[in-house]
């Protein structure tokens, strides 16, 4: 009588190559796909997006173009011509705008200048943690609920200074 392994070693192989396919999709294919989501969403509401590179250093520059799925949407910026006008209230406008972005784990950069978000809107915005850079100039935003952001995203530099 063969052993277990022996018998079934090609399924054994194959299950593995399976359940790796599946962690290479569920790790890389999933957050790209809800990205691009996002992001076609966000420029419908007339907003712009920039993509960075996210993957290994050791890639070669050359190659960067190449893998798509290594690159994440860094910057969204809301100006105020930017918007397009709709009969949507500029305040539900910026409601959907600030959903969107829970599906963009990475962004660094969030240009809100001119658009219509309240204090209520900076709520969502806490959630937020790898932003670097916050332009609320133009906003309907309080010095108070922007010193709250502050405290909570320490590491953020939000503008306008207080």
């Amino acid at each position: 009588m063969r052993p277990f392994f022996r018998r079934n070693s090609i399924r054994i192989g194959f299950c593995v190559l399976l359940a790796f396919a599946f962690i290479v999709i569920e790790m890389f294919w999933v957050p790209y796909q809800r990205e691009k989501r996002a992001e076609a969403y966000l420029q419908s509401l007339g907003g712009r997006t920039e993509w960075s590179y996210r993957g290994p250093a050791w890639v070669p520059k050359s190659m960067h173009p190449r893998l798509p799925l290594m690159w994440s949407v860094t910057q969204v910026k809301f100006g105020a011509d930017d918007i397009p006008a709709s009969n949507v209230p500029t305040s539900r406008g910026s409601e959907a705008r600030l959903s969107a972005l829970d599906a963009l784990p990475r962004i660094a950069v969030l240009d809100l200048g001119g658009d219509d978000v309240t204090d209520a809107g900076l709520i969502r915005l806490e959630q937020l943690r790898t932003l670097t850079t916050l332009d609320l100039s133009g906003t309907k935003t309080t010095v108070e609920g922007r010193n709250r952001l502050r405290k909570v995203l320490s590491h953020c530099r939000i503008v306008p200074e207080p």
